[in-house]
């Protein structure tokens, strides 16, 4: 129930960011409202799930490489290096090489 009222408000852009707070509250205090994370941007829910610079530093990286290791593991299960891909939520890493007869990864 949580998550879906979480989605609701994101999509609403109603979670609780610089400008949000500011609108919402009418308080003057809060008139910077550039991104309290990278501090170039407004911040905004767009900004902060794809546009802040801080954020690309870690998360966005974290987030496009534990995407692109299902696929690496099920080319490594198609070429016969992998018996079996572990579930996609699963902490397992891939090794640096894969080998085989035939391939080497």
């Amino acid at each position: 129930m949580y998550t879906i009222a979480g989605v609701f408000e994101m999509y609403e852009q109603l979670l609780p960011t610089k400008p949000y707070s500011s609108k919402k509250t009418h308080a003057s205090c809060l008139e910077d409202v550039r991104c309290r994370l990278c501090g170039h941007a407004q911040e905004s829910v767009p900004h902060i799930l794809a546009g802040c610079g801080a954020m690309a530093q870690n998360k966005y990286l974290s987030r496009h490489n534990m995407a692109l290791k299902v696929l690496f593991f099920e080319i490594l299960r198609d070429q016969d290096l992998l018996e079996e891909v572990p579930p996609w939520y699963s902490s397992v890493m891939p090794k640096a090489v894969y080998k085989s007869e035939k391939v080497e990864a």
